[in-house]
């Protein structure tokens, strides 16, 4: 985590505007991705970056929450370095604000 910026709450919420943006918008793009492939039981193979196009939807928008100075925890779950070294605001997906550490 030494390579990720240090935010206070407040500026973790302000950043989360953008976290939550590329959230929706990924998990849109997962939900066009499954049909028609998922009533068939399949998954669609991206053979260019040897991923399914699921997995690389995720690795993407890994990548960008990365850009943002935000710890990708788990998808769609993000990490902030707080001041303190020890601690992280926490946020996942369904939540408006950081409320945990």
């Amino acid at each position: 985590m030494e390579d990720f910026p240090v935010f206070t709450l407040e500026e973790a919420n302000v950043a989360l505007t953008e976290v939550i943006r590329l959230t929706e918008a990924t998990v849109a793009r997962l939900e066009e991705n499954r049909f028609p492939y998922e009533s068939l039981g399949l998954r669609k193979y991206n053979a260019l970056h040897n991923l399914t196009q699921e997995d690389l939807i995720k690795v993407e928008w890994a990548r960008e929450i990365a850009a943002l100075g935000i710890y990708p925890k788990g998808y769609f779950v993000v990490d902030f370095q707080s001041p303190e070294p020890d601690t992280f605001y926490c946020w996942q997906v369904g939540e408006t604000e950081i409320t945990h550490t």
